[in-house]
C-alpha cells in the first residue's frame, strides 16, 4: 500500500534470504555486532512471509538493545521504521523517546511522550517520562 514503506524497507533482509547469515567473526567486533547477528538470525527465521508485526517485534527488540548499549541513531531509526506502518504504537513511541532524550533532544523526546500520553492517559510509562522530560525541558506541567 503506498502509505507504508515496503516490507524489504523495514526487513531488512526480506530481499536477498540467498547470502545467508555472517558468522559472529565477520561481524564487528563488539556487543553491538552480535546484536545485529542475531537480529539478522531473526529475520532469516521469519522468512519471506514475516508481517509487519513479526518485524515491529524484531526492530524494537533491537532498538531496546542499542538502547541499552547508547546507540541512540539505530535505535531511533529502527523504532521510527515501526512508526511509519504503526504510529500509535507505545512501545516504538516510549523507546524513540529514550533515543531523542539520550541525544539531548529533549523537545522532540516530549513530543513522542505527548503523543503516548494522548493515546493512553492512564499508561503509568507515559506519565512518568512526560513528567521527566517535562522537568528537562522546563515545560510547566
Amino acid at each position: 500500500d503506498a502509505t507504508h514503506p515496503p516490507l524489504e524497507v523495514l526487513h531488512p533482509v526480506a530481499g536477498d534470504l540467498a547470502g545467508g547469515v555472517p558468522a559472529v567473526g565477520e561481524v564487528a567486533e563488539g556487543t553491538l555486532g552480535r546484536i545485529e547477528v542475531l537480529h539478522r538470525q531473526q529475520c532469516l527465521g521469519l522468512g519471506r512471509e514475516a508481517g509487519r508485526d513479526e518485524v515491529a517485534v524484531l526492530l524494537l527488540n533491537r532498538a531496546q538493545a542499542g538502547i541499552k548499549l547508547s546507540a541512540y541513531g539505530p535505535a531511533m531509526r529502527d523504532c521510527s521504521a515501526v512508526l511509519c506502518f504503526d504510529p500509535g504504537n507505545m512501545k516504538a513511541l516510549y523507546r524513540r523517546a529514550l533515543c531523542y532524550e539520550g541525544c539531548g533532544r529533549v523537545r522532540e523526546a516530549l513530543g513522542d511522550a505527548m503523543r503516548m500520553h494522548q493515546l493512553d492517559k492512564a499508561s503509568p510509562q507515559a506519565v512518568e517520562l512526560l513528567r521527566r522530560l517535562r522537568t528537562a525541558a522546563s515545560v510547566p506541567l
